[in-house]
């Protein structure tokens, strides 16, 4: 009988990792498997998605108070769901194409907005970054830039110009989008404003998928990074970590930090709501 238990248990743990879900996010509820199609499509459609992770590297001396520097107006999360069970810290820095800093304090976020327009979640695809630089910049600029414009109204206009035009072949709107993205980051003074403002650097593929490894800018071909986009991505707004019901824990450095498990759950188990609160070392009481 204790056999037949540990196999039971065993088959539970193998449909729980195989799903990349967390077999259930709360302590109150039996575990329960979610078929990876439907978490893959669920993940992709914001209207069904409201539960994001972001984690970046900070200085002991700053403290946080919105999801990314003050001065962006947009910033990247992924989605919780995709890191549970917890993978150890660097795996999930590499997922999310994160630099992993040992030498500077660790900040994870788990937000779940209330309501969900709190954050205005759009998948990040070079179609919706372009709309959003579109909307934002939106009256300040005129195109084509007049001589000695501003670096940003080269940005609007080229966001401006972008139209996703439907085509039976799947490849002719997705280079169309991916063409326009490149403009923006293949020119030093455009791609400086849309990585301040909106944090989208050269390695941003624009396929609404993090692309796992990027975070050292290293050239990648066309298989490579097609192969190595893995977790969804959104662009939402800088908000306060309270209006984006954040909660949030730090976590300074630590002999072996990188190789402890971050889990979403334990952001939520000991995060503060709207604030980052201290604790010395990663780990799950689940």
């Amino acid at each position: 009988m204790r056999n037949k238990r540990a196999r039971g248990w065993q088959c539970l743990l193998i449909a729980c990792l195989w799903t990349a879900t967390g077999c259930g996010d709360d302590n109150d509820h039996p575990p329960v498997a979610q078929p990876p199609a439907l978490i893959v499509d669920r993940s992709h459609d914001v209207e069904q998605t409201n539960d994001f992770l972001r984690i970046v590297y900070l200085p002991a001396s700053v403290t946080p108070t919105t999801l990314g520097a003050p001065g962006a107006i947009r910033v990247f999360v992924a989605a919780s769901v995709y890191f549970i069970p917890g993978l150890a810290l660097a795996e999930v820095a590499t997922f999310l194409g994160v630099p992993d800093n040992a030498d500077l304090d660790l900040i994870g976020m788990r937000c779940e907005p209330d309501p969900p327009a709190a954050l205005d979640a759009r998948l990040a695809t070079w179609p919706h970054a372009l709309a959003v630089i579109r909307d934002d910049l939106n009256g300040q600029y005129t195109c084509p830039p007049p001589p000695g414009a501003a670096p940003e109204n080269a940005v609007y206009c080229i966001a401006a110009a972008y139209r996703d035009d439907a085509s039976s072949v799947a490849a002719r709107p997705l280079a169309t989008a991916l063409e326009f993205g490149a403009e923006l980051l293949e020119d030093p003074a455009t791609a400086d404003i849309v990585r301040r403002r909106y944090g989208i650097f050269p390695s941003f593929s624009g396929l609404g998928l993090t692309i796992k490894g990027s975070a050292d800018g290293a050239p990648m071909t066309a298989a490579d990074i097609l192969q190595a986009a893995v977790s969804p991505e959104y662009l939402v707004r800088n908000a306060t970590l309270g209006d984006g019901g954040c909660r949030c824990i730090r976590v300074a450095p630590y002999a072996g930090r990188s190789m402890d498990p971050l889990d979403p759950r334990f952001i939520r188990q000991a995060g503060n709501l709207g604030s980052c609160r201290t604790v010395r070392k990663l780990r799950f009481a689940g």
